[in-house]
């Protein structure tokens, strides 16, 4: 398998803004949780790839870097931006959204179950996934999902997103794997035909992308680490947002 590395957190508004000069919540007639510290939402599967090509662009004019762009984007920094997948994601050394296969890789961290927590054990699993009860149990652990995730059950005083890195992180210090936005990865929408495949990616291009984790306003079900759903790629959501990666090459 490939190594890479993974933002502890999703990218969040102030980071965007940042980086591209212009807001994720721009052209939006209403915000879902507005500030520098809540993730960027509204965010198409493009902006988030202008954003990476920025990031690399970043550290190539500052760290004396020679790392790649990943993507090729038309009308970059813009709202109306368009980018196309440029090389294999595992080839690249730039930043980029991840895969499906690391980003549930990610999101377990070491276990086989559906969210990981503390106390968690291979296996554990949502007690009353479609419930928006405020005080849902996963089992065995016992221990109480609202701890680990911003979903519809904890959505009940000021609604929408909440501020990144606010709630336990998972085993490997990642925070908001589940919950808060879903997040968009490399592959587009379709079925994977070799299940034993190493390193899968779906690169059959299409007009769907896949977005993982689940959001604020969603019911736990879709916060499972398996769970995954088609996007259109232009799609702007007030519970779309995302975090990047990068592929460490072994020399």
């Amino acid at each position: 398998q490939q190594d890479f590395v993974m933002m502890t957190s999703e990218v969040s508004q102030g980071m965007f803004e940042t980086l591209l000069g212009y807001s994720s919540l721009d052209g939006q007639l209403a915000s879902y949780g507005m500030g520098e510290l809540f993730p960027a939402h509204f965010v198409s599967f493009h902006m988030a790839a202008d954003f990476a090509n920025h990031l690399t662009k970043f550290v190539r004019d500052n760290y004396q870097s020679d790392i790649q762009d990943c993507y090729s984007c038309q009308n970059s920094g813009q709202l109306s931006v368009q980018c196309s997948i440029d090389v294999n994601p595992y080839e690249c050394q730039g930043y980029r959204l991840p895969t499906e296969a690391e980003w549930e890789y990610a999101a377990r961290s070491g276990s086989s179950s559906a969210i990981w927590t503390q106390n968690s054990m291979d296996g554990n699993s949502i007690v009353s996934p479609y419930s928006c009860d405020s005080f849902l149990y996963l089992s065995p652990s016992q221990d109480v999902l609202g701890d680990y995730a911003w979903y519809c059950g904890n959505n009940y005083d000021i609604i929408g997103t909440k501020e990144i890195m606010s709630l336990y992180p998972n085993n490997w210090d990642l925070y908001d794997m589940h919950g808060n936005v879903r997040e968009w990865v490399q592959d587009y929408y379709g079925t994977y035909l070799d299940l034993n495949d190493i390193n899968p990616y779906q690169d059959t291009m299409n007009s769907l992308g896949i977005v993982r984790g689940g959001g604020w306003d969603e019911s736990p079900t879709f916060l499972r680490a398996a769970e995954r759903s088609p996007v259109a790629t232009f799609e702007r959501s007030s519970n779309i947002g995302f975090r990047l990666v990068r592929t460490i090459v072994n020399e």
